[in-house]
């Protein structure tokens, strides 16, 4: 096959990304690569699952979403990780041959000092300060999950919002990336200025397999990026516009009747309602308007 139409793996577009992130320019080539992953790789719209309450459709009228502070999130795991300094000392062939003949009491206190040296380095402060001050807006390939309504949208009274993938991407200027599920932590391995960026991006999308039923996808802004729209937690950022809404099963009538109103008038974009299949624990897209 040319490799010209091959797609793109998850694994090579992060290391594209966390080329470009380095303030490197990328060819034409590997920007192209880039947009053939999201268009014949990404789903063509993700969702996301949110409360039922005027602040929310208020946002969604002005094509706003809100990014969530990573320290606010719901996973006590979000953005933790290993230092590998064995694998990061073993490159330096210095070190690790002054290291052959000493005691394991000298050789924890060297893996101290390399820890400490990446600890202080600018770019791992760089990546440290975005996982302290960044935030985050998740979304799903699905908008069908029991679970998702259950938890993110008021136990199935809320509203699932649906975005084109690629008009996100295009039109807010940001981009959105797959989460991987691992039952292990990832582990800093290297030092270098691409490798840390590529690792916080590795880190920022790894969650624990029990969250796997997400299916998520996620963007990622820091405090800079959000500008006078920053607050303790979190920020309400621009976005596309969305492309339909689906309300929860358990919906109030009254709620319904407003964002069938809503949809028509101001967003002019499908409702739909979730109902409960008769036989089977599915739920099914309704047209409302």
């Amino acid at each position: 096959m040319n490799k010209n139409f091959e797609i793109p793996s998850t694994n090579e577009v992060m290391e594209l990304l966390a080329k470009r992130l380095s303030g490197n320019s990328l060819s034409f080539e590997e920007t192209e690569s880039i947009g053939r992953y999201y268009i014949l790789k990404a789903p063509q719209h993700i969702y996301r699952y949110r409360p039922a309450n005027l602040r929310e459709i208020e946002a969604l009228t002005k094509n706003k979403i809100w990014f969530s502070r990573i320290s606010e999130l719901n996973d006590p795991f979000e953005s933790h990780f290993n230092i590998d300094i064995e694998s990061i000392i073993s490159v330096d062939n210095d070190i690790k041959n002054t290291m052959c003949n000493m005691s394991f009491e000298e050789k924890q206190a060297i893996f101290e000092i390399v820890s400490n040296t990446i600890k202080g380095s600018s770019d791992y402060q760089k990546v440290s300060e975005i996982f302290n001050d960044g935030a985050l807006a998740c979304f799903s390939e699905k908008n069908n999950s029991l679970l998702m309504w259950g938890h993110y949208a008021n136990g199935h009274r809320g509203i699932c919002v649906e975005y084109n993938t690629i008009e996100l991407n295009r039109t807010s200027n940001k981009t959105i990336i797959p989460v991987d599920y691992s039952d292990k932590l990832p582990v800093f391995a290297s030092a270098d200025e691409t490798s840390v960026i590529r690792f916080f991006l590795q880190t920022i999308r790894t969650k624990c397999t029990d969250w796997d039923y997400e299916d998520e996808w996620r963007c990622v802004q820091d405090k800079g990026a959000c500008g006078e729209n920053w607050s303790p937690k979190g920020a309400l950022l621009d976005s596309s516009p969305p492309t339909a809404i689906y309300v929860g099963c358990e919906a109030d009538d009254v709620f319904v009747e407003y964002l069938a109103h809503i949809c028509k008038n101001t967003l002019k974009i499908p409702l739909y309602k979730m109902t409960k299949s008769k036989d089977e624990y599915k739920l099914l897209p309704k047209l409302i308007t």
